[in-house]
């Protein structure tokens, strides 16, 4: 019982952590979330070093979230996603802040394409019961 109370209590601590962290950052994500459209923002979370944000959309949504970013001081050095990829997660930093962003974005314009055949014999089983 005293663990969970102990569990209890660093969830709390956690949460109150978050909470200072946002307040203190109130202002600029606020800035930040409100230049993204709600169709393309998924998720915005804060934790006590970063603010998390889940991204959908296609090509143009992405940009519309990088240039977000971009125009207000945030940098990444990873690259943009190439043509025809799934997804891209990165970090972006901005020289005034210790906090960071950690973006995820997805493409919703994906589809599932044959590029081509391949036989294989496998194994078949089924279930069989005992009486």
């Amino acid at each position: 019982m005293i663990k969970m109370l102990e569990n209890i209590n660093d969830s709390i601590q956690y949460a109150n952590k978050r909470l200072a962290s946002y307040l203190e950052h109130r202002e600029w994500i606020d800035e930040l979330v409100k230049a993204i459209p709600e169709e393309v923002l998924q998720n915005a979370s804060v934790t006590s070093y970063s603010l998390d944000l889940s991204a959908i959309g296609n090509s143009g949504a992405l940009s519309t979230v990088w240039r977000a970013l971009r125009t207000r001081g945030w940098n990444t050095t990873k690259d943009k996603p190439e043509p025809g990829d799934i997804g891209w997660s990165g970090f972006w930093r901005h020289p005034d802040h210790e906090y960071q962003i950690f973006l995820t974005f997805s493409s919703t314009v994906c589809k599932r394409v044959q590029v081509g055949t391949r036989m294989e014999e496998m194994p078949v089983y089924e279930v069989r019961c005992d009486e």
